[in-house]
């Protein structure tokens, strides 16, 4: 099953703001991957993986949960995932690249550019 949340970061903000979910009430999954094509500060991706621990810890009934869950990225920096990593230890991470640097407004250097501008124009 695919279930869509979607999150964005304000440019002049480090704060995610969620804006759509699609997330069932009952969590009925073993596993729940986590799709996102870049890992900038990461903290997107850490609210994105806190609701979606939050959402399965909720469904058992005891606060705590045996899901896995694993974060699958395109380009990361690696500020991005130690931060995640630090977090989120119980979390499995995969990606295609890792970029050392980050830019004063936490873009990856050099990076793949704005993944939603891509898509759906600036």
């Amino acid at each position: 099953m695919c279930y869509q949340r979607r999150r964005f970061t304000i440019s002049y903000s480090d704060h995610p703001v969620e804006y759509y979910s699609k997330l069932p009430t009952e969590c009925n999954v073993d596993e729940c991957i986590i799709l996102d094509p870049v890992i900038d500060t990461g903290s997107t991706a850490d609210a994105a993986i806190s609701i979606v621990k939050s959402w399965c810890k909720n469904a058992d009934g005891f606060g705590k949960s045996d899901k896995k869950v694993k974060f699958i990225t395109v380009c990361a920096s690696k500020a991005g995932l130690d931060k995640l990593r630090h977090s989120h230890p119980d979390v499995e991470y995969y990606t295609a690249a890792i970029d050392e640097t980050l830019s004063s407004n936490g873009s990856i250097e050099p990076g793949i550019g704005d993944c939603g501008n891509r898509l759906f124009g600036p």
